[in-house]
């Protein structure tokens, strides 16, 4: 009685991107249209669905249970890595890299005003999201274990209905 839906987003951190795809649109208004058009028994009613991923999946899961509380009841995310600032300015990445969070969120002023920032978009979405449960998850030895606590907090202090747990493991 369960369908496991897993599309392919890339390296767009579920984003319309600046210079790319609108991944954002595609996976909130395309995707759910054709996935109920190829299997229509599938229910549509929100406490029926949940989103769930793993590192940018994870980012993506929060971000989806933030921006379209209507559309899932669940949320699930595992070693979330929630600060695309840290990922577009950090010193041990190639430029390339850099380049790729650029083309994604824009500079640093336009992530931050916009709805890919999970930071501020905590408090702003919290009311909207109060019937939206919350999982989150990383390993001690997880690399964004400082992000992921920081996420957590983030939602904690915004009162979302949300569990944050933690143990033994990396980002797997």
């Amino acid at each position: 009685g369960v369908a496991v839906i897993m599309p392919d987003a890339n390296m767009s951190w579920y984003t319309d991107m600046k210079r790319g795809f609108r991944y954002w649109t595609h996976l909130t208004e395309e995707l759910p249209k054709i996935v109920h058009r190829f299997f229509p028994a599938l229910s549509t009613a929100r406490e029926d669905t949940f989103v769930a991923g793993l590192s940018m999946g994870a980012y993506g899961a929060i971000k989806f249970g933030m921006l379209r509380p209507d559309m899932f009841s669940y949320v699930g995310a595992f070693s979330p890595p929630p600060d695309m600032a840290h990922h577009m300015n950090n010193p041990e990445f190639p430029e390339w890299e850099h380049r790729l969070y650029h083309d994604i969120f824009g500079t640093e002023e336009e992530y931050h005003a916009e709805d890919g920032d999970l930071y501020t978009q905590a408090p702003l979405r919290a009311e909207a999201a109060k019937n939206t449960k919350f999982f989150l998850y990383c390993g001690t030895e997880d690399v964004y274990l400082p992000q992921s606590r920081s996420i957590a907090k983030a939602l904690s202090d915004a009162d979302y209905d949300m569990v944050y747990a933690e143990s033994a493991g990396d980002h797997n």
